[in-house]
């Protein structure tokens, strides 16, 4: 899979403002939960936006690679 992931009904261009808002939401809150605390899990995360633990490693894992 590639940066798309499962969505293989849109082509890359179409689906990066999807990607783009995403990541957008996980690093913003990633900065509101440190701002707030001084650190930031990815349980912090996982509960702040309302998601599984596992998604957010895999969110956070392709940040990484961007």
């Amino acid at each position: 899979m590639g940066a798309v992931g499962n969505r293989r009904n849109l082509d890359e261009s179409s689906a990066r403002p999807f990607i783009r808002k995403s990541y957008e939401d996980y690093l913003e809150a990633i900065l509101v939960i440190r701002t707030e605390r001084g650190s930031c899990r990815n349980v912090d995360v996982a509960e702040f936006l309302g998601v599984t633990k596992p998604s957010v490693t895999k969110a956070l894992a392709n940040l990484t690679c961007l």
